[in-house]
Order: structure tokens, then C-alpha cells, then sequence
């Protein structure tokens, strides 16, 4: 509560004595010069979009109270504690992409069992599964916010979670104006076809998966090949561009839209305070950061060494080892039957 009464904290001017100068919220920010009328607004909509990137200033008071002192500047009435709070600016990393055997792209919902999985190639074999790591910070806050929890970071998500910071999945906001893409599409759009892609709309974690590194600033997007990932069937040939991007306006920052009473804030807002005209919030406008790669869909393959003539040459012996190549992912289960 900061509402200046009994409940919460109050705030006065230290140059008026016997507490007599008791303010309200909206009157003390008016003689911080915060606003510009406390009759008409009441101190919660003082930004004009989320925190940008730099150092604030934190207080504790023991006893709730806090003044305008003689120089027109904020203090606490007896400061218990003080401490410097740093946000830094949001970037975009590397993308990688890896195989893992085949399987539900859910198998591996911890971060450990993924890693353990992976192997980096950008060469994915039919059937098995393609994870894509982007090293990406400033969006976990909105998949906790999209998912109503923090266990969303820990649980992981389907695509259709990451989809709403995208824009493609609305749900009960339209967040396009957030300008957070991230795009896996194929160059094989005809004139009656559009180009296969990812499907940032399915919600079912089998062929879609996100999983979660807040900590380390990185995210991995896992697909089962063999699924409904994808907006079409994928196969042998398919090269597929992974785009992530936090883009602005070139000539507008990222307003809140203080109108939008269909979808309420935080998540309200665009390039000048126009929903849908993308903006990324933390960055100047004309300042957008985009990574990309490459990964290709390829026919599973095995080449056996000490192949004569179209024969495979094993040595006489009580023991005798086959050998070759493939570019089925490590860990896969496989037979080879001789005879």
C-alpha cells in the first residue's frame, strides 16, 4: 500500500512541521516532480513503458515513512537499509543447433538429461530430434507472465507458450508489440504453398518442447522431426533458417498503450504506444539485434569400413569388430544383423 494512510507508507515534507504536511501518494511524487498533477493521476502510471537498463536506488524505512527533504529530494524518515539495484541491457547470443536420438520431444524435460542428449550438428538425420539452443536474456519474465507462474522456467513449456511472446499465439493478449520473433523456416514456399515452419501454435509437448536456462541466458527448443512440429511434413533435403530477434521501430520506442482495455498491461503496448507496431521495450529505437543459423533435415545414413567391392571384409577370429559411420545421433539404439 502506498497510499499515504494507516495501512502502508506514508510520505510528507520535511519542511512542515507537527506532520501536518502528510501526503498522499500522488502529492508526493508531485513535489518530487515525478508528475505533473496530483488531482488528476494517482502515481501508478508514472512509466511510459518497463524499467530501461540502469542503476536505482533502493531504501528501507524502519518506520514506513518517507520525506521530501530540504532539497527537494526523496529520503526515508529513519533509513534501515539502502542497496544499489542494476538492470542490464538485454542481448542476443548465438544460436547452436543439435541431434538427439528420436524421441518425444519431451523425453529430456530436465536441462541435465537434455545436455547429456545433445550433440552439436547442423546436419539433423530423419526421425531424429532437432534441438535448437539460442542464447538470448530479457524474456523470462514474460514466459513467467504468459505461463501465470515461475515453474514455467523450471517445468518448460510447449510451443505455443513461446508463440505468445511472438505474437503467434494471442491467447487473452496480443503481444506482437513486444518485438520478440523467433523463427525456423524453410526457402520452399511455392505460389500455392507457403514455406514450411515452425509451428509456434502447437501446444503439444511431443512435438514441441521448450526448455528453460534462465541462469546461464539460454533456452532450447526441441522437436520431434517426426511430429506435427513443423506446419508441413519435413523430409530428406530441407534446409531451415533459424531466426531470433528483438526488433524496434525506427523511429519509435516502446510505449505502453494506456487505452488498451482488451488486453491490459504489463503486456500492453507497441512503437509509440500502438499495439502490434513492434518494439522491443529495453532498446532504443533503430536498434534491433537479430542471430541466426542454419540446420539441414538429411536421410539417415551408415557407411561400414573394410567394404571390398561391395563385400564387407570381417577377419577370421574369435573376436572381430565392424565398424563405420553414421549420422543417426549418438545414443541412438541400432541392430546389425550378418550373416
Amino acid at each position: 500500500e502506498v497510499h499515504g494512510d494507516d495501512t502502508g507508507a506514508t510520505f510528507w515534507d520535511e519542511d512542515v512541521e507537527d506532520g501536518n504536511g502528510d501526503y498522499t501518494f500522488a502529492e508526493y511524487l508531485e513535489e518530487l516532480d515525478l508528475i505533473d498533477n496530483a488531482d488528476e493521476e494517482d502515481g501508478t502510471d508514472q512509466l511510459t513503458r518497463p524499467l530501461q537498463p540502469a542503476d536505482y536506488e533502493l531504501m528501507a524505512a524502519a518506520n514506513g515513512e518517507f520525506l521530501v527533504n530540504s532539497d527537494g529530494e526523496s529520503e526515508a524518515d529513519n533509513e534501515v537499509d539502502s542497496a544499489l539495484f542494476e538492470l542490464t541491457a538485454p542481448s542476443l547470443g548465438d544460436i547452436t543447433t543439435h541431434t538427439a536420438p528420436g524421441d518425444n520431444a519431451d523425453a529430456d524435460d530436465e536441462l541435465e538429461d537434455l545436455l547429456d542428449s545433445a550433440t552439436a550438428r547442423e546436419e539433423i538425420a530423419e526421425d531424429d530430434r532437432l534441438i535448437i539452443q539460442v542464447e538470448a536474456t530479457g524474456l523470462y519474465g514474460a514466459i513467467v507472465h504468459a505461463n501465470g507462474d515461475f515453474g514455467a522456467l523450471e517445468d518448460g513449456t510447449t510451443l505455443a507458450s513461446l508463440g505468445v511472446l511472438t505474437g503467434e499465439t494471442t491467447g487473452d493478449q496480443d503481444w506482437t508489440g513486444e518485438g520478440i520473433n523467433f523463427d525456423v523456416e524453410a526457402d520452399d514456399a511455392t505460389g500455392n504453398q507457403e514455406a514450411t515452419s515452425l509451428d509456434l501454435e502447437n501446444d503439444n509437448a511431443g512435438d514441441g518442447y521448450v526448455v528453460y536456462d534462465e541462469e546461464n541466458g539460454q533456452f532450447f527448443v526441441v522437436v520431434d522431426t517426426t511430429g506435427n512440429a513443423f506446419t508441413q511434413d519435413v523430409e530428406d533435403g530441407d534446409e531451415f533458417d533459424v531466426t531470433m530477434e528483438y526488433e524496434t521501430d525506427g523511429d519509435d520506442r516502446y510505449e505502453f498503450d494506456t487505452d488498451a482495455d482488451d488486453y491490459p498491461a504489463p503486456y500492453a503496448g507497441g512503437a509509440g504506444g500502438d499495439i502490434g507496431e513492434e518494439a522491443y521495450p529495453y532498446f532504443q529505437a533503430g536498434s534491433s539485434q537479430d542471430t541466426t543459423a542454419t540446420v539441414s533435415i538429411v536421410e539417415q545414413e551408415v557407411t561400414f569400413d573394410n567394404v571390398n567391392n561391395g563385400v564387407l571384409e570381417v577377419p577370421i577370429g574369435e573376436e572381430a569388430t565392424i565398424s563405420g559411420m553414421t549420422n543417426v545421433a549418438p545414443g541412438s539404439d541400432a541392430e546389425i544383423r550378418v550373416s
